[in-house]
């Protein structure tokens, strides 16, 4: 008995009159280009529609973190925790005031002072810096104490930046009357 020749052999032997046909290898890479540059296209708008998203919520955020916390740093930190802490705290924001209206009044301009003013900003980041701290770790005194210690130093900065406007007035005073 004669076996049927098997798969391999029979496609060998008809292989000539089956592949009489050749693929139109230009309109196959059009489509795959055309599907590959949808799906980027697609990638694209996603990763645009996330990071619009990203940042609404960012921006959310810290709208919503400004309004809840009044978006005043000048707020006494300490006034749950110490009455004497507090009401020193409270003196010292008190005289900052002061100093700041003093310095509003002078209408001197950042560039005079630019020294002073830099100083200025300085102490305020670290000012708020260690008021979170305060909120994040408790009411340590070495936080407790800095926060204080800062306070002065915006005091004895804005002293200074008083006594130079003033210095420069004189002088400008002197040359005028001379």
């Amino acid at each position: 008995m004669k076996y049927p020749m098997n798969l391999e052999e029979y496609i060998r032997k008809l292989r000539k009159k089956m592949d009489v046909e050749k693929p139109d290898e230009e309109s196959i890479w059009a489509g795959i280009s055309s599907e590959m540059s949808r799906k980027s296209h697609i990638k694209r708008v996603l990763f645009w529609k996330i990071a619009a998203a990203v940042f609404l919520a960012v921006a959310l955020g810290i709208t919503l973190m400004n309004n809840f916390s009044g978006g005043n740093d000048k707020k006494p930190v300490m006034d749950s925790i110490s009455p004497e802490m507090a009401r020193q705290e409270k003196q010292l924001l008190e005289k900052i005031d002061t100093y700041q209206e003093r310095l509003q009044q002078t209408n001197y301009k950042k560039t005079q002072l630019v020294t002073q003013h830099s100083e200025l900003k300085r102490i305020d980041r670290l000012i708020t810096q260690y008021s979170k701290d305060l909120d994040t770790y408790g009411p340590r005194p070495e936080i407790l104490n800095t926060l204080i210690d800062l306070y002065h130093k915006k005091i004895k900065v804005m002293d200074r930046m008083l006594n130079e406007i003033q210095k420069s007035k004189s002088h400008e005073d002197k040359k005028i009357h001379t």
